[in-house]
């Protein structure tokens, strides 16, 4: 640090070095603000202060009209006053399918993903790594020993956009690659799903239908091949 000395032999800072400090400090704020201010909605691109989130999917015919009034699968989120996703309940028509949690650290960062059984009880977690710029670019799937099941690697573009996922087996060879692609305003409108021979299964396109006042979709067509497959519907609670 630079010093200068006054009259009275008294050290002070010299005025280089003060706008050196107050620079790095204000950087160091803004770095910390930018990151602070991520959080689960803000990463899943929703506006407004979501309390709760309910995703349905159906079948549709080839008109896209629902040709089974039983949904899929169903996926209610709820968040915390900080926005972070605190609980994921995955249903199946028959049952409960999956209860999961999620821990954080006292940044707001989440650290941990537990998947829980019937009992309440851990039955595997996830962990993750982040970039400097606070993305998610890899989750590790493990045994509660620590024993590795897989990994997800996550690629972002400039705008924050997951574009590509890739999961990789325990073996550590790729078994399944995923591209997307979105538009201006976060929306996923294509994905292409490739299996580890990277030959292309499946490609989708998303059409998005409705938006309620807050300006969050509510209603998302999934098309294969031009083909009506599956339509998404999202109920709020703000």
């Amino acid at each position: 640090m630079i010093l200068a000395t006054n009259k009275s032999g008294i050290n002070i800072f010299s005025s280089k070095s003060l706008f050196l400090f107050f620079t790095i400090g204000f950087s160091l704020f803004c770095s910390c603000s930018d990151e602070d201010s991520r959080n689960s909605l803000s990463e899943q691109h929703l506006k407004g202060k979501v309390k709760s989130l309910t995703e349905t999917i159906y079948s549709v015919d080839k008109t896209g009209k629902i040709s089974d009034s039983e949904f899929l699968e169903k996926t209610l989120y709820r968040y915390n006053s900080k926005g972070n996703k605190i609980e994921e309940i995955h249903y199946h028509p028959d049952s409960l399918s999956e209860l999961i949690t999620f821990k954080y650290n006292l940044s707001g960062k989440k650290v941990e993903k537990r998947w829980r059984d019937t009992d309440n009880e851990i039955d595997h977690l996830a962990t993750f790594r982040y970039d400097k710029k606070g993305n998610n670019i890899e989750k590790r799937l493990v045994e509660t020993d620590g024993s590795l099941m897989k990994k997800e690697i996550y690629t972002f573009d400039e705008n924050g956009n997951n574009t590509i996922e890739e999961i990789i087996s325990f073996e550590d060879s790729v078994s399944e690659r995923r591209m997307f692609t979105f538009d201006k305003q976060h929306k996923l409108i294509k994905e292409i799903r490739y299996n580890s021979d990277d030959r292309v299964p499946h490609r989708y396109s998303y059409n998005y239908l409705e938006f309620d006042e807050t300006g969050n979709w509510t209603k998302r067509m999934q098309t294969e091949n031009r083909i009506p497959v599956r339509i998404t519907v999202r109920m709020f609670e703000y």
